[in-house]
């Protein structure tokens, strides 16, 4: 699914509903904040939505425009209507989402997940099509651990299942890691929106700065590193690194 596609997706929603503002949950919500992701993000042609205001008309999208509708078999793509309780997300998620609208929304709005949302979201559901989706989130950068595993406390799970999402994303980036195939384009991207999401908790940017750097760079870049795991390329001289 392409951005456009996405966006016309969010204006048949509104006809069909009478509704300005949608939320966009699922793998195409990262078309919000990367309009134009590389291919392994865009293989879905399905597109999870929901009325802002009114979420149980959300039936009426699916009916209208879902899997095996008229609309699916003329472009190709649907939308399948969900409702808020589908995704498991950080309790202050609406912060961070990212704005779709324009001419070709007809000005209505589609609220997309931020990619740490939609990656802790994928990461709680645990199948296997979200390890692969989030696997490349951290491959291509556009993910820091530090920033997921600062969110992790504010998901809604028990102890117990907040320990395991802690020990799923460590195993995903050391994963990531390994493969060797880690991107550095989308990092400075990542930090700027991590960056973001830490001065909404009042964090100052030089510790928010220290924080980073003393997790992801190596041992010759910041001698006072104490990390114990790592993401496998340094931010400082952006060559690989192990520990």
């Amino acid at each position: 699914m392409t951005r456009e596609e996405l966006e016309h997706i969010i204006r048949a929603s509104a006809e069909i509903t009478n509704q300005y503002e949608f939320i966009v949950i699922g793998s195409q919500s990262i078309l919000g904040s990367v309009p134009h992701p590389e291919e392994v993000f865009t293989v879905s042609m399905e597109a999870d939505i929901y009325p802002l205001m009114v979420p149980e008309l959300a039936d009426r999208i699916d009916g209208a425009i879902g899997e095996g509708s008229q609309f699916h078999q003329t472009y190709g793509y649907y939308a399948q209507g969900v409702g808020p309780e589908t995704a498991a997300l950080p309790k202050d998620w609406l912060q961070r989402v990212h704005r779709i609208q324009n001419s070709n929304t007809k000005d209505r709005i589609g609220y997309c997940l931020d990619v740490l949302d939609l990656f802790l979201a994928k990461a709680a559901a645990g199948r296997e099509k979200d390890r692969e989706f989030c696997m490349a989130l951290l491959q291509y950068g556009y993910v820091l651990p530090a920033a997921l595993l600062h969110l992790v406390p504010s998901m809604p799970l028990d102890d117990k299942n907040q320990k395991k999402l802690r020990a799923t994303i460590r195993r995903w980036v050391q994963g990531a890691a390994r493969s060797g195939s880690c991107d550095t384009r989308g990092l400075t991207e990542a930090l700027n929106r991590t960056w973001k999401s830490a001065a909404l908790h009042s964090i100052t940017k030089s510790s928010f700065t220290a924080f980073a750097l003393s997790t992801f760079t190596c041992t010759a870049c910041y001698p006072h590193k104490e990390s114990a795991w790592h993401w496998g390329r340094c931010l400082g001289c952006v060559m690989p690194y192990a520990m």
